[in-house]
């Protein structure tokens, strides 16, 4: 027999840890490592492991089992009672398992049976995810991941989940893991891998880190803050919007080097034309100190350059200069209403 202990019963459990949710109350830089050197330094990004505050905490589920013998056990959870919509099946040996990545916000059903054995009369427990903002994402050998969606934008609309991920690359400075890849693949069923690094960051003979996964790869090169005021990058910001009007390349996962500056810009102002609040905008860009590349601040020189670019831009709010912006360097309307779709 066995017996369910934990997630308890209609339990709701936040997977943000003490140190983010401290962050987003307090936007305590000092616990997270901030220098005035580190806030400038986007072209050579020094990690700091020891500042590893980005990764979620997992769901942890226990159980007891009065077989003695050495058996495999299935965990399913499910966002049903019949278990007909399947979002996990592990199996461990353990009488426990910590599971990440489980979407914000959603009610989830478990249970437990050895395996190849009936199951059909197991306990049957329920539990739900806090609807946390950010959904932060565990890619084993990455960092500063997360979701672009479960913000609420003006309108009352919240943006969608588990559309678009943002975080660290996959390769050179960081070596992803199987588990990693395995989470990428499985977790967030990921389809495209948009790289918007430059050309000396993707070498002669390149080959793309999950090329081997049926992941589609494509670069389309950014650089950030006041730059996207540029003629050559403006043209690439309407090229990157462009894409992500295209319904098809979802679930996709956009990043830099380190996900912070180039990977913050671009969100910054997909966050804009999708109607987050101001400081949601800047909030997001400020959970990167969260991240092992140094800390992120409303008051960094360059994040104000950007903000300068978009003070010439019509509006009372960052959504509205933003996308001002964007229609200014050419996204059509049609293009904005279908990533509008999209997302929210």
């Amino acid at each position: 027999m066995i017996e369910l202990q934990s997630p308890a019963n209609d339990e709701t459990i936040s997977t943000l840890t003490d140190v983010q949710k401290d962050f987003i109350r307090n936007r305590s830089f000092e616990k997270l490592r901030a220098n005035d050197e580190e806030l400038v330094d986007w072209l050579g990004l020094k990690q700091n492991m020891e500042g590893e505050n980005s990764h979620p905490l997992p769901v942890e589920f226990k159980w007891t089992s009065d077989d003695k013998s050495r058996v495999n056990f299935v965990l399913q959870i499910a966002t049903d009672r019949s278990f007909k919509h399947l979002v996990r099946q592990t199996l461990v040996r353990k009488q426990e398992a910590s599971i990440f990545n489980l979407e914000n916000g959603r009610e989830y059903y478990w249970r437990v049976f050895i395996e190849d054995t009936p199951h059909d009369d197991a306990e049957v427990r329920s539990f739900s995810t806090a609807m946390d903002t950010p959904r932060w994402i565990f890619i084993d050998g990455c960092t500063n991941v997360r979701d672009c969606g479960c913000w609420m934008t003006a309108s009352g609309r919240r943006i969608k989940q588990g559309l678009l991920y943002r975080g660290s690359e996959f390769n050179r400075h960081h070596a992803i893991t199987p588990a990693g890849r395995y989470a990428l693949v499985h977790d967030l069923h990921l389809k495209t891998d948009i790289d918007i690094r430059g050309k000396t960051e993707i070498h002669s003979g390149f080959v793309p880190p999950l090329d081997e996964n049926g992941i589609k790869w494509i670069n389309i090169m950014v650089e950030p803050y006041g730059e996207i005021d540029k003629p050559e990058w403006r043209k690439q910001y309407r090229e990157y919007f462009t894409f992500l009007s295209n319904p098809n390349i979802y679930p996709a996962y956009c990043h830099c080097w380190g996900g912070a500056d180039r990977t913050g810009t671009t969100s910054f102002l997909l966050g804009a034309i999708l109607g987050m609040s101001d400081e949601d905008l800047i909030l997001d860009y400020e959970l990167t100190s969260c991240a092992i590349y140094g800390a992120r601040k409303r008051n960094f020189k360059l994040f104000n350059d950007m903000l300068n670019v978009l003070d010439r831009y019509p509006g009372g709010s960052f959504a509205e200069k933003g996308t001002a912006y964007l229609r200014d360097i050419g996204v059509t309307e049609k293009t904005l209403d279908a990533i509008r779709n999209i997302f929210l």
